[in-house]
């Protein structure tokens, strides 16, 4: 649909592939939209091998697969007008870095504005 708006070939082909190749790269993960961690079932193996309330899975970037979550916060101060990561949360990120995640442990650490956009909270954004 994109490339209906750009009438240069040379420009379209080159957006097109860079798109393509974006896609290629990125990775997406199942996650359900409850965190407790119950609801997908896995052997041994790691292998999904049953899903409980199927309507609620969905399939995510990264970023949001392993972002923020109802794990490690400190949930008076996300539903107040108070801000900042809980100190769960850092000890968690500092676990996965320590552990070598880097990446697992930006997106869990995340950042205020986006934790509280993700769970539809507007207080304390400024």
């Amino acid at each position: 649909m994109l490339a209906t708006y750009i009438h240069n070939a040379p420009q379209r082909d080159l957006l097109l592939a860079s798109i393509s190749l974006l896609y290629s790269r990125l990775k997406f993960f199942l996650k359900h939209v409850d965190d407790k961690g119950d609801h997908l079932l896995v052997d041994d193996e790691y292998n999904i091998t049953g899903i409980i309330d199927w309507q609620f899975a969905r399939i995510v970037p990264a970023a949001e697969a392993f972002g923020p979550s109802y794990v490690a916060p400190d949930l008076e101060s996300l539903y107040s007008s108070s801000s900042g990561i809980s100190a769960d949360v850092r000890l968690l990120t500092g676990s996965l870095r320590s552990r070598g995640y880097h990446d697992l442990a930006t997106f869990a650490g995340g950042n205020e504005v986006m934790r509280r956009f993700h769970h539809g909270l507007a207080d304390g954004l400024s």
